[in-house]
């Protein structure tokens, strides 16, 4: 099965300079499934990819199509929601770019921020 792919960029509105550690999780916009679908962090030029398999939108989504928004947060604050902009039809891959206004949050962040959860059995370890 395919991977799909969100390739991005968080920029920061006041400099237009890329935002460097962001923590950008990718949401179900209609909710069926709670919690981060998938996550990444920004790199030192503020890129970022996000990666899913068709299996996992199959599991999670079966045939409907997975719409995905993102959430942006410096570990601290959150800075961006894209849930009315930036959204993405996970089942092709896209790109995009997210600003951010690291002077101004919208929220604050969890007091731990969702961690990573891998399920599954290792059939291959080669």
């Amino acid at each position: 099965m395919a991977t799909n792919r969100y390739t991005g960029l968080v920029v920061d509105k006041t400099t237009q300079v890329g935002a460097v550690g962001m923590r950008v999780e990718a949401y179900d916009l209609r909710q069926r499934v709670k919690g981060v679908i998938a996550a990444a962090i920004s790199d030192g030029n503020g890129r970022f990819t996000l990666s899913v398999s068709d299996s996992v939108l199959s599991s999670l989504f079966a045939d409907i199509a997975p719409v995905l928004y993102f959430v942006v947060s410096n570990g601290v604050n959150i800075l961006a929601s894209t849930e009315k902009t930036n959204r993405w039809n996970a089942k092709r891959s896209s790109s995009g770019r997210i600003e951010v206004n690291t002077l101004k949050p919208i929220a604050s962040a969890p007091a731990t921020l969702a961690k990573y959860v891998v399920e599954g059995i290792v059939a291959d370890m080669e």
